[in-house]
């Protein structure tokens, strides 16, 4: 590898770590705002590696000579179905109205998925 590009290698890792804090930044700040808006963004968050994590799981089935790999991604897919679920039903998001009560009861049982898993 050439000087030139270990150069760029270092400033694209300098700049995506500058913007990964900025962005964890400012959703750290949006719950001192509005947190309504910082639950659903940490619940996408998560959302998003849980699908990830699945993704990677199901690509990698046929390699693996075990099945735990894909065991634990399947349950992360599920994990996800369960946590989308909870933020739609979470209080003041307008998409299920019956309190706050089903979106405890969500949350429970994808921990409950993850703990199992």
């Amino acid at each position: 590898m050439d000087v030139k590009t270990q150069g760029l290698i270092k400033t694209n890792w300098i700049s995506e770590l500058v913007i990964s804090s900025l962005l964890f930044i400012g959703i750290a700040v949006t719950v001192f705002y509005n947190y309504l808006l910082f639950h659903v963004l940490a619940e996408i968050f998560s959302i998003i590696i849980l699908s990830g994590i699945f993704l990677v799981a199901w690509n990698t089935k046929e390699y693996s000579e075990s099945s735990f790999f894909l065991i634990l991604g399947i349950s992360s897919a599920f994990i996800g179905f369960f946590d989308l679920l909870h933020t739609l039903s979470y209080k003041g998001m307008g998409f299920f109205f019956s309190g706050s009560n089903l979106a405890t009861q969500l949350w429970i049982a994808s921990r409950y998925i993850q703990a199992l898993s």
